[in-house]
Parts: C-alpha cells; structure tokens; sequence
C-alpha cells in the first residue's frame, strides 16, 4: 500500500511538472490603415514549481498587401531564480524578432469573411548572460473561424522552433556547428469579444521538445486603444 501511494504522488507530481499556465496582457494602438503597434506583459509558470518567467514585449507591424504584413518584435525577459520570481541583473535576456505572415486565402484570391488561414515566418535572437547568443528560425501555421453573430471565434495553431545553433561537433581537425528542430508547439481554443476594443483568448496548448512535453494552458487579454 505504502508503494502504490508513493507512486500516486510521483505521479501526480511528474504530471504537475509538465504542466504551465501562461497568462499575458496586450494593449493594442492602430495608428492608420498600414500600421499597428502593440505593447504585451506576460507571467508564465509551472503548476508543480511555481514562477517560471516573465516579459514584456514591444511590437510593429506593416501591412504592405491584402495578403502580407512584416513585423518586428523585441522583448525584455526575466527567468526564475530557484523557481521564484527575482529581479537580478543576471536573470535578465533580450530577444528580438523579425518576418512576415502571409494570409493564404487572399493570396490565391479566395473570398472568404469566415476562415482564415494563415503562415507566419520569424527569424528570432536570444540573448542570455553567460551564454552564447542563439539563433531561432519559426515558423507558425494558424486556423481561425468567425462564426456568424458569436463572440467566440475557434482557433488552431501549430508552430515549428529550428534552431541554426544547436550544438557543437569537435572533430579531430576542427569544430562544426550544427541545427536541429528542436521544438513542436500546437494550440487549440478560440478568442472571445468582450465588445469593439477588448476580447480575451483561452488556449489549451501541448508543447513538444527533444527532452520534455509539457500541457500548455494560456490565458490572453488585449485590449484596442484605437
């Protein structure tokens, strides 16, 4: 009986583990027809442990067709310490963002006020203290469907993280890097609309790596000042 309850909680604990919850905040500004600019605070922890980091994030966006808009993005980031949140110089990383999305059904000139299909590319920098700086490629392919007088719109998106530096190989000669996909990231649920300037996503997510899976459940608020 003692063995069967140490395995309950070994268990219990291991499934906690994999499991975050991820809660972000996003004020919105459309300065014209073309441009966007977003500014995002976001809190991110583990069930099991507890504070796991912390960021914010600022954003542009140019819409240069009906089918293509390019982006850059730069967040400032704050990892735990011993899993609690700590405000050290040391903790701090910078990365920075920049690509395109590409909505699909304007480009193959399909009309369609409901579905939207979209591909999103961003070639992604991290830099971290006492680490080397890592390169990120990323690429995102998300549904969305606007159903007719309901304020919740389903959503699905499956993301793929290839990471050009991802080791080192030492042979007897010299020393070769090497890139590996490193990441599968998918996200089912839907946004809801609170009314013309505020709607909130709820988002279930499972979360794919070489030396972990993990339950993603993410919670997102934005709010349109324009």
């Amino acid at each position: 009986m003692r063995s069967f309850l140490i395995s309950l909680l070994l268990i219990y604990g291991k499934i906690n583990a994999q499991q975050c919850v991820w809660t972000d905040a996003a004020l919105s500004q459309k300065w014209n027809k073309t441009q966007k600019s977003d500014l995002e605070l976001g809190y991110r922890s583990t069930l099991l442990d507890g504070f796991d980091r912390a960021y914010l994030d600022m954003s542009h966006q140019t819409k240069i067709s009906k089918w293509m808009n390019i982006s850059g993005v730069c967040r400032l980031g704050l990892n735990d310490q011993s899993k609690q949140l700590s405000f050290d110089r040391q903790l701090m990383t910078l990365r920075t963002q920049i690509g395109f999305e590409i909505s699909i059904l304007p480009l193959l000139k399909i009309r369609s006020k409901k579905l939207d299909i979209s591909w999103q590319s961003r070639q992604q920098f991290l830099w971290e203290q006492n680490k080397p700086m890592e390169s990120m490629w990323r690429n995102k392919f998300s549904i969305g469907y606007n159903i007719r007088r309901n304020p919740f719109t389903p959503q699905f998106s499956a993301e793929y993280f290839y990471l050009w530096n991802a080791g080192l190989v030492y042979t007897p000669s010299e020393v070769l890097s090497y890139s590996a996909g490193v990441q599968w990231r998918f996200f089912a649920g839907g946004q809801i609309a609170l009314n013309d300037q505020q709607d909130i996503k709820l988002l279930v997510g499972y979360r794919i790596k070489s030396d972990q899976e993990q339950i993603l459940y993410r919670i997102s608020y934005s709010y349109k000042l324009d």
